[in-house]
């Protein structure tokens, strides 16, 4: 017999006529005059009997057991045993006993027998496809359950395996993160080192210019120290004298000619003029040292890698200062005209817009050939503040116009240009959330506008 699992095994004898079915059938046979019925299982015992008389019992337990066939097997004048057949097999035999006064002929009864038994045979069919369709319902619901359990726990596993790499990709995504982070930093400090790189020549002749001076009012300022100390050296020499003159209340001739010598010696060094020159020199040199020390601030201020954090600041200094670091770009061939209105303080990197500016104001000046003019205005918007930076140089041509803000795009000759300077521009306004436009016109020159929120959240 074929697992209980299966849809199709083997079906008991108590399961295909279960006995109070077969009671209630019994019953129902009552009124057919039969004195006896009962099922006779393949054991020799009876599976169930109805007015059970145990005088049959021994006749058909030593007769039928081992008898086969499918006819009517006549134990007795009225006892009658047929076998229950299903599927080609002998399940059990019905066993039926009329009585001596039986009305029915011998005909009569074989054939109410036979009805009988395929009856049962009806009743044994109907449970065995109800059995059998239950099973199978059975059998596809577990097995489709275990096919769900089975694709469930694959899932689980699948779950689990993408969960651990969504989370290894996540931190990869964050490593990626910082180190594109860091290469971003990294390039915007390079290229701030090599828009340094050529602005050095300027800004070594800036800081010579002061320099020059500072050097030149020091040697005089060393001049008139040795003149000073003469004359002063002098005048002690006159003071002493008078004092001996007093001593001897007479005046000496050679005293007098002493002092004649002196005083004449005194009067070439013009000590008037030194004395007015000194603090003039003394100006000039300060105001210098201080060009220089502005300069080298902002230079430094500009160089620095980056800034962890963002700060308030000036915009107008932030121009200021990048303008005595790009000056000696500016100064021999530009005319730079101030617009500037009072604006409020901003919270942005101070020194990434200093590299905005700077950049802006190079390509402002490379753009002009011999002369021309750079316009930079500052507007209050209100929530924004507003920088443009106009000049009347080539300009730049349509079909290259959409293309400027792209890495490494540039039109200067090869070892002229990186090709990031706009594109750094562009990055750090998107950075501070604000917007750059950008106009121009061939031959006319290019006008670039930048809006930057007050109070961005950076």
């Amino acid at each position: 017999m074929m697992s209980d699992k299966r849809f199709d095994r083997d079906y008991a004898l108590e399961e295909l006529l279960p006995q109070n079915r077969m009671r209630s059938f019994f019953n129902d046979l009552r009124g057919l005059d039969l004195g006896f019925m009962g099922i006779l299982l393949l054991d020799g015992t009876f599976h169930m009997t109805a007015d059970s008389n145990t005088l049959v019992q021994p006749v058909v337990d030593t007769q039928v057991l081992n008898v086969t066939g499918s006819g009517i097997i006549h134990i007795h004048e009225n006892i009658r045993v047929v076998p229950l057949i299903h599927q080609f097999e002998t399940l059990a035999f019905f066993v039926a006993g009329f009585s001596d006064d039986s009305v029915y002929s011998e005909k009569q009864k074989d054939s109410l027998i036979l009805f009988i038994v395929k009856m049962m045979g009806n009743i044994v069919s109907e449970n065995y496809k109800v059995f059998l369709t239950s099973g199978l319902h059975t059998q596809v619901i577990e097995d489709s359950f275990a096919e769900i359990q089975l694709k469930n726990e694959l899932l689980e596993k699948s779950e689990k395996k993408y969960r651990q790499l969504a989370e290894n990709l996540e931190i990869e995504v964050v490593r990626k993160g910082e180190e594109i982070k860091e290469a971003q930093t990294q390039l915007m400090h390079q290229e701030k080192l090599a828009s340094i790189g050529h602005l050095a020549a300027g800004v070594a002749h800036e800081i010579n210019n002061p320099m020059g001076f500072i050097s030149s009012n020091l040697r005089t300022l060393k001049e008139y120290t040795q003149d000073l100390t003469r004359a002063l050296s002098l005048n002690l020499a006159v003071c002493k004298a008078f004092g001996d003159l007093c001593d001897i209340r007479s005046i000496n001739p050679e005293f007098i000619e002493k002092y004649k010598a002196g005083a004449e010696e005194i009067g070439k060094l013009d000590i008037e003029y030194i004395l007015q020159d000194i603090p003039q020199l003394l100006d000039e040199s300060l105001d210098g040292a201080e060009r220089i020390n502005r300069i080298v601030s902002d230079l430094k201020d500009f160089a620095h890698p980056g800034e962890e954090n963002p700060t308030s600041a000036d915009l107008i200094e932030c121009i200021e200062s990048t303008m005595s670091i790009v000056w000696n770009e500016l100064k021999y061939k530009t005319t730079v005209i101030r617009s500037y209105q009072t604006l409020p303080m901003i919270n942005c990197y101070p020194r990434q817009l200093n590299q905005v500016i700077m950049n802006l104001l190079v390509n402002a000046a490379q753009s002009i050939e011999k002369k021309g003019d750079i316009e930079i205005t500052t507007r209050n918007l209100g929530e924004f503040v507003e920088l443009s930076v106009r000049d009347t140089g080539q300009g730049i041509p349509g079909h290259i116009l959409p293309r400027i803000f792209d890495p490494f795009f540039t039109t200067k000759d090869v070892g002229k240009g990186t090709g990031l300077g706009l594109n750094l521009v562009h990055n750090i306004i998107q950075k501070h959330k604000g917007q750059i436009h950008v106009t121009s016109e061939e031959g006319h020159g290019t006008t670039f506008i930048i809006k930057l929120p007050v109070n961005a959240d950076l």
